[in-house]
């Protein structure tokens, strides 16, 4: 993971184009710095010197303490992570759905994957977090893969030939 420090103070993960963090300076824009984790709240981390010592403050802080899975509520379950927000929700059935910035995991017939435990969702869900992100291994070939904004302009559709496309073929 690249992490960046804007002009704006702003500290992104590259790889997701997210904002992670934060600087602010004490006294105008020379230092001391204070160094702010913003994916799980707005969490002061760090005093720094220098303007080079505010991402490794970061990144640091982060390493130590990786995002986790919270309950929001009865049977609703979210993990805010350095590229997105996962959820696992139980749907009226009992069946456990996940999703990725709001976009659902498919499984195999291209239909939302649905799990018989919490725990399996989550697994599957941290598994495939990364899918489709610059710099990351390749996706996992276990049947599972997430739908997204189609205005995207990633390649984050799996490989299929057109035979599999149309089976007329």
């Amino acid at each position: 993971m690249r992490y960046l420090l804007f002009e704006d103070f702003q500290i992104i993960n590259d790889d997701a184009s997210f904002v992670v963090g934060r600087v602010q300076p004490r006294t105008g824009r020379e230092g001391p710095y204070r160094v702010f984790a913003s994916v799980t709240g707005y969490i002061e981390v760090a005093t720094v010197h220098s303007l080079e010592e505010c991402v490794t403050a970061l990144a640091n802080y982060y390493e130590k303490n990786p995002p986790r899975w919270a309950s929001i509520s009865a049977g609703w379950y979210e993990k805010e992570t350095l590229y997105s927000n996962l959820r696992v929700e139980q749907d009226q059935g009992g069946r456990w759905r996940v999703y990725r910035d709001g976009f659902p995991l498919l499984g195999g017939g291209g239909e939302p994957a649905g799990f018989s435990k919490l725990q399996e969702g989550q697994r599957v869900a941290d598994m495939h977090l990364l899918d489709n992100y610059p710099n990351s291994k390749p996706a996992i070939d276990d049947g599972f893969w997430w739908l997204v904004d189609p205005k995207s302009t990633g390649d984050y559709f799996p490989r299929m030939s057109r035979s599999e496309l149309d089976p007329s073929l």
